[in-house]
């Protein structure tokens, strides 16, 4: 920041052209001009977007096999890829 402030010191009090500020700070003109022609250094935040997943509106039914499969037979439970392609057969196929 000293250098930005130093930057537009030169410039506005000095009256050195930004050539001649570019060379006295070792930076490029480009940066130079980008600093003198700024007001504002804050870093404008966005705020963060919300998005429902795609998977969203089968949550529940998923979590529901899960749960049902605490009480199954280890070999009888579902796999990550055996719920994928339930999902993919019964609804992407099909809709």
């Amino acid at each position: 920041m000293e250098q930005i402030y130093r930057i537009k010191y030169l410039k506005k009090f000095e009256g050195k052209s930004l050539r001649k500020i570019a060379n006295i700070t070792g930076h490029d003109f480009e940066t130079v001009k980008k600093y003198v022609e700024q007001d504002n250094f804050n870093i404008e935040i966005r705020p963060k977007q919300i998005r429902s997943g795609k998977l969203s509106p089968y949550r529940d039914l998923v979590i529901k096999w899960l749960t049902d499969d605490i009480r199954a037979p280890h070999k009888q439970r579902h796999t990550a890829k055996r719920v994928y392609i339930i999902l993919q057969y019964r609804f992407i196929v099909l809709t």
